[in-house]
């Protein structure tokens, strides 16, 4: 790695370029394969969701929500607790989505292979469920 005072850029010519300085032009992120795992360097803190679930998506992981809403899975439970009221979709491992739309601040316990509710809401939480492919 090269120093820019005060950061460092990667060299490495086999390193595939995720992002760069700006004003540099000089690589910050990166990711590397080798073998059977790929690594990803970072000479920057990698700020926001996003990144995370990018990197993720690629190591095929299952990514469960787009947004920033808590979101747990654990023996055939997935909770997720919703901060705002509007309208979300989930990915579940079989291939279903979900699309969801509630019309406050909720919490949902739902079973993670279908998606259905375990414990009913208050209030008329819509979810509609797309079988996988």
């Amino acid at each position: 790695m090269e120093r820019i005072d005060p950061l460092f850029s990667i060299t490495d010519s086999n390193v595939e370029t995720e992002a760069v300085l700006t004003g540099t032009g000089r690589p910050v992120v990166g990711r590397k394969k080798l073998g059977t795992y790929t690594s990803v360097y970072a000479c920057v803190p990698l700020h926001g969701s996003g990144v995370f679930r990018s990197l993720f998506r690629e190591a095929g992981c299952v990514v469960l929500n787009e947004k920033d809403d808590f979101t747990f899975e654990r023996n055939d439970l997935l909770l997720l607790h919703l901060k705002e009221p509007g309208s979300g979709r989930l990915h579940l491992r079989n291939g279903a989505q979900l699309d969801l739309k509630v019309p406050a601040p909720a919490t949902l316990l739902l079973q993670a292979e279908t998606g259905m509710e375990v414990l009913p809401q208050g209030f008329p939480a819509v979810i509609n469920i797309t079988p996988p492919e």
